[in-house]
């Protein structure tokens, strides 16, 4: 299993911080204990008032990126395309709901997300619009062990350096694993005022509108948990208001690097708009059972 598929998390710091991080955040034995007690308890709701948030969007070919998907999976694709996005984000105040006006003393952490979509969901799966996560990255320590530790449907990295700056022309976006496991991205972006596809989407949606609602709204995630070799959910609220959306075009002059995107292969210019701001929740995290069939019972 290359560094691009493995989930395992590698701190990229070394010393008297990096190794606690690096035992803590592999140590099953903690997510058995963890399970073993919240398997009875309602899920702590969390929230965060997110911000900034970037997509960029790629038809990659779906046999380059059977490696990153389990079996029993399938992702939509059209012609043999694959949409394959990358989320960073702003969090504001990211915490449980439980905590109330308290919650604003949370920190707000950046994210980013990397993942595919399923043209269906895996039996077990409520039946929503639902995503395969492959990558996920944080730039705080605290969450990025705590995702590892509490959840198994976000096994998040850490990163060297994530930035997510507004720029005068859009936003530019860098970030580095350094020595840790997290994905290599950098990439800038102007606004725009078209709202054209690129060429390889055009056999895949209607519309640019229809793209982005595509995008946009999915309300559920899977993730290949590789101790257990089972499937984890997770279910969000995201009320998103479409109207507010605005499309970004990439500058490929100013140097964008992504290793594990091409390491796909050829791929064509990307889609890229910006969610301003969204009220995130994330309202469930379980481990899906196997379905019990006729055949297993006899």
């Amino acid at each position: 299993m290359t560094d691009f598929v493995s989930n395992r998390f590698r701190s990229p710091r070394h010393g008297l911080l990096g190794w606690p991080l690096d035992y803590l955040a592999n140590a099953d034995w903690l997510c058995a204990v963890r399970r073993a007690i919240t398997s009875r308890l309602p899920f702590p709701v969390l929230a965060s008032d997110i911000r900034d948030v970037v997509y960029l969007t790629w038809m990659v070919d779906v046999e380059r990126v059977s490696p990153y998907v389990p079996d029993g999976i399938e992702l939509w694709d059209a012609g043999g395309k694959t949409p394959f996005s990358i989320l960073t984000y702003r969090h504001g105040c990211f915490g449980p709901v439980v905590t109330g006006p308290l919650r604003r003393l949370f920190p707000s952490p950046l994210q980013s997300n990397w993942r595919f979509y399923l043209r269906s969901v895996p039996p077990g799966v409520p039946p929503v619009n639902t995503v395969l996560f492959i990558k996920n990255v944080l730039d705080h320590a605290l969450y990025a062990l705590g995702s590892r530790i509490f959840s198994d449907a976000l096994p998040s990295h850490l990163a060297d350096r994530l930035v997510l700056e507004r720029t005068e022309c859009g936003y530019a976006i860098e970030l580095e694993s350094g020595r840790g496991s997290s994905p290599t991205l950098k990439a800038r972006l102007e606004h725009s005022r078209e709202r054209e596809l690129p060429e390889s989407f055009q056999t895949a949606f209607a519309s640019w509108d229809a793209a982005v609602e595509y995008l946009v709204c999915q309300d559920g995630a899977v993730t290949w948990v590789e101790p257990l070799q089972r499937l984890a959910f997770s279910q969000i609220s995201l009320p998103v208001m479409l109207e507010t959306i605005e499309p970004l075009r990439m500058t490929p002059a100013d140097g964008f690097h992504c290793p594990l995107l091409q390491s796909l292969g050829d791929i064509g210019p990307p889609l890229c708009f910006c969610l301003p701001a969204v009220k995130f929740r994330a309202v469930s995290d379980f481990v899906v059972r196997p379905i019990r069939t006729n055949e297993d019972v006899a």
